[in-house]
């Protein structure tokens, strides 16, 4: 996932500014699912997923469950779910804890944006807006005032892959 952080500008000039963080990916694939609740619970709170896929020849279960974050921040009510290599999910589940009622669906494709409506027998694929920066982008550093390789994070999804660096895009809100 992208993450959006504010990182300050409460005044005009203040030195640091909103940043949002692109993450390239590293080739796996994902499903971002966003459950309507339709009798009770709207926002899908306490939801349970359950993704069952074929990795390289071995069958894995994906647990996720819709909360709100907690604290200072708060999480998406869609959830995005990481899948590595698995080109399609076999089975999804959905549990919806103030009904009872489970959703299954089968042979769901990988990489979509899709909506879950409490009831309904199939899923809405939501085609989303690509957003393109133009803004100035560099990597992403462990502090804003040093730039020298030693200080820069990697980050490896294994070791075939080789190094990316999730980009630092400066946002002036």
């Amino acid at each position: 996932q992208d993450i959006f952080e504010q990182m300050g500008g409460a005044f005009p000039g203040d030195k640091y500014s909103n940043a949002l963080y692109e993450n390239p990916g590293f080739g796996n694939h994902w499903i971002a699912i966003q459950r309507v609740g339709v009798r009770f619970n709207r926002s899908a709170i306490g939801a349970r997923i359950h993704a069952e896929v074929i990795e390289n020849g071995t069958r894995r279960s994906i647990y996720k469950h819709v909360n709100s974050g907690g604290g200072f921040g708060a999480n998406p009510l869609r959830q995005t779910i990481g899948l590595g290599k698995a080109s399609k999910i076999d089975a999804l589940a959905i549990f919806g804890p103030s009904t009872g009622l489970t959703q299954t669906f089968r042979n769901v494709p990988v990489d979509p944006f899709i909506q879950i409506i409490e009831g309904e027998e199939q899923y809405t694929t939501l085609r989303l807006k690509k957003l393109a920066f133009s803004s100035q982008t560099s990597p992403i550093t462990l502090d804003n005032h040093d730039d020298s390789p030693s200080m820069r994070p990697s980050f490896k999804a294994s070791s075939s892959v080789s190094e990316k660096r999730v980009r630092r895009i400066v946002l002036n809100l």
